[in-house]
């Protein structure tokens, strides 16, 4: 049995941290305006500016600041739209750009959801006073509205998790897209977090393979790292400078990075890099607020509002994320690695074959150079299967084809390890799936089991067929044949592999996965199998 599950391994990882300083600055309360002093020339001149500077040699001069805030002052969009969700009880901004000198329009905008208990209603005509509200909004029908928030600051939220918010305090949750590392097109917030009392915030990003057309009407390729994580830093400074300037409720001293897979990396590595120079070259170039070159070639990160200086950073005060698609460097021999212990497998060419066959081999060099080593006690396996737990066992992969051909040779202790932690984690879901009484299962051709014989299922059967993505679930639970929402006591302050969410404090209550990637959403990755996601 464990030869043959080692061929069905998942690779999906969780990644939680809490990263990053605090800003060193913030405004009192969040309610003033930031002075307007660019020129009627201004546009001209920022757009020359863009036009004729490289990215290492940017020096953003006074008049491109002056615009670059300007233009950035949510106040002064006129498009700007918010629309009232009644059923959650939030306001959702339309897409707007986050930066001055976007090279995708389409990819470099972003989306805040804001909980309605912090907003007394919308001034339409720029009196600072509230013309519609979400009850004069729900009544007419009409949700959606031109214009401004009027932001109440004296109201409360209480989360689940007995924390207190404000429209000052109320945490910002960036999610993070780039699956596979792609493009991510603009999407508008979405209302998960609003009755919690936090604010969610949406912003699309360049990737690989994006194209451009440049003036000539030649088409090249952009997208390159890092242009995820710089539009994604820019998407922050925009939504924290706007809070500074009260345009926005939240706290710029709270925010977290979350996501999943490939969002769930750059989830990580948007926390890691808080603040880090070597962004902000990139995201100068493209018209980020905040962030400025001097003449000397140092940096400025402040903006000035009402005469006060306030710094802006780009980064997390913590960091959430799913399946988080790390470290890249062994990441290929990795999935390389445990697709060709699967002898079923198909390879798409006698190359792919190959190459897997190749960088299987370096990682086990690669693990086996670790020296990795754990005590049976603190794991609670018996790994040598001596009938106690009170050794410690070196972790190694082993080669032996005669021995192992059903998994190309490949056997050892830390492939031993590695199936009893997602045997026990699977074994977990499955004794936690208290809604999956009425699903559907199927035998491996395809045909549904009889009640009886769901009932003399066993353990190890039913874990297989899970894995193989041979179930239904019934039509009340509305998760066909995938993974489906997470079983009850892993949302919130769940114990993920001995973690409590509890530790990151006032952001215990995280709720469902990050927005477009719910586990409904990964069904693709374990409904067939395989536990690869990207």
């Amino acid at each position: 049995m464990k030869k043959k599950w080692l061929s069905i391994l998942l690779a999906g990882t969780l990644c939680l941290s809490g990263l990053a300083a605090p800003l060193s600055s913030s405004a009192e309360d969040g309610t003033s305006d930031a002075e307007t002093a660019a020129g009627a020339d201004t546009t001209e001149e920022a757009a020359d500016a863009e036009n004729t500077s490289e990215t290492s040699d940017i020096t953003t001069a006074v008049s491109d600041q002056e615009y670059i805030e300007e233009t950035l002052n949510l106040a002064n969009n006129e498009d700007q739209t918010w629309t009232y969700q009644e059923s959650a009880d939030a306001w959702v901004l339309s897409i707007v750009s986050a930066v001055a000198y976007p090279e995708l329009p389409d990819e470099q905008g972003v989306s805040v959801c804001v909980p309605g208990a912090y907003v007394t209603g919308i001034d339409t005509d720029g009196d600072g006073e509230a013309d519609v509200t979400a009850e004069s909004a729900a009544e007419s029908g009409s949700t959606s509205v031109n214009g401004s928030l009027v932001i109440d600051y004296e109201a409360e939220i209480v989360s689940t998790n007995g924390q207190t918010y404000t429209a000052a305090s109320a945490p910002v949750i960036l999610n993070t897209g780039a699956a596979g590392y792609s493009s991510s097109n603009n999407s508008t917030a979405a209302t998960t977090y609003a009755a919690e009392g936090y604010i969610n915030v949406a912003c699309g990003n360049r990737g690989k393979q994006d194209t451009a057309t440049d003036d000539d009407g030649n088409t090249y390729y952009t997208g390159d790292a890092p242009s995820c994580l710089a539009d994604q830093k820019a998407a922050t400074r925009y939504v924290k400078y706007n809070i500074l300037l009260g345009n926005l409720p939240g706290s710029v001293d709270y925010f977290v990075s979350t996501g999943g897979s490939g969002g769930g990396a750059h989830a990580t590595m948007f926390a890691v890099t808080s603040n880090n120079s070597d962004f902000y070259d990139y995201q100068i170039e493209a018209g980020a607020v905040g962030v400025y070159r001097l003449e000397d070639g140092s940096y400025s990160t402040t903006v000035t509002i009402d005469g006060t200086d306030y710094e802006i950073s780009d980064g997390a005060w913590g960091c959430v994320a799913y399946s988080a698609i790390t470290s890249l460097y062994e990441g290929d021999m990795a999935m390389a690695f445990e697709y060709y212990m699967d002898t079923t497998y198909e390879f798409g060419s006698s190359f792919q074959e190959q190459l897997a066959a190749y960088l299987s081999e370096a990682y086990m060099e690669y693990i086996n150079e670790q020296n990795l080593s754990v005590e049976e006690s603190a794991i609670g396996f018996d790994l040598n299967e001596d009938g106690d737990q009170d050794d410690t066992i070196a972790l190694t992969i082993e080669y032996d084809l005669d021995a192992y051909p059903e998994t190309n040779g490949y056997y050892g202790t830390y492939l031993d390890l590695y199936l009893a932690e997602f045997t026990s984690n699977l074994q977990w879901y499955l004794d936690n799936l208290d809604y999956a009484e009425g699903w559907t299962w199927f035998d491996a051709d395809g045909n549904a089991l009889s009640d009886e014989e769901v009932a003399a299922m066993t353990t190890e059967d039913k874990a297989t067929a899970f894995i193989e993505g041979r179930y239904a679930a019934s039509s009340s639970t509305g998760m066909g044949g995938g993974m489906g929402d997470l079983p009850s006591g892993m949302n919130g302050a769940a114990d993920f592999g001995g973690m409590d969410l509890s530790e990151l404090g006032d952001l215990s209550e995280m709720g469902d996965l990050p927005d477009g990637d719910s586990a409904n959403g990964m069904r693709g990755g374990m409904g067939g199998g395989r536990g690869f996601f990207c």
